[in-house]
């Protein structure tokens, strides 16, 4: 651990998914930076990036990849719902343009995203913001993922023109 940090773990902790949290003290006396531990693997269906992509494909594309698609135990059982279920909220998020995650992935997480979509109708990635579940109530919902969509939208804007400069660059 670099200059001017230490570590500390959370009370409560056992579990193997307990984040450490790193105080930082360059340029603040105090301040919070989340990092979990980056060992679990985490099902597409239950976070919000992957319900954003998952919402742009072929509902029976969708289904296969998420079932395929294994995760730990515990996650199951926070994100199980039916596949009738799952397909409401597929398309609810491709209706308004936004998906969500209410620690279905990580307990205390909530994630907004939505997809970066290019000329074309290709979807390249997507882009989300999360953040405890206190602090992304469900009243700043609208407009966060308003602010998701937008940074979106000028991403798929922007794409394109950077993959133009990387091939101009590479004759």
């Amino acid at each position: 651990m670099g200059g001017g940090q230490r570590r500390a773990r959370p009370h409560g902790g056992g579990s193997r998914r307990d984040p450490y949290l790193d105080f930082a003290s360059a340029g603040r006396s105090e301040g919070l930076k989340y990092q979990p531990e980056l060992v679990a693997k985490v099902r597409l269906a239950t976070t919000a990036t992957g319900k954003a992509y998952l919402s742009t494909l072929a509902p029976t594309d969708a289904i296969r990849i998420a079932l395929s698609d294994g995760g730990d135990d515990q996650e199951s059982r926070r994100s199980s719902v039916s596949i009738e279920a799952f397909l409401e909220e597929l398309k609810l998020s491709r209706d308004r343009g936004w998906a969500l995650s209410k620690e279905e992935a990580e307990p205390g997480v909530v994630a907004i995203a939505a997809p970066i979509q290019l000329p074309g109708e290709k979807i390249d990635g997507t882009v989300s913001v999360a953040g405890p579940s206190s602090r992304l109530t469900k009243d700043r919902h609208k407009a966060i993922a308003a602010s998701v969509i937008s940074t979106a939208a000028k991403l798929g804007k922007l794409w394109p023109l950077r993959e133009r400069y990387n091939s101009n660059r590479a004759c």
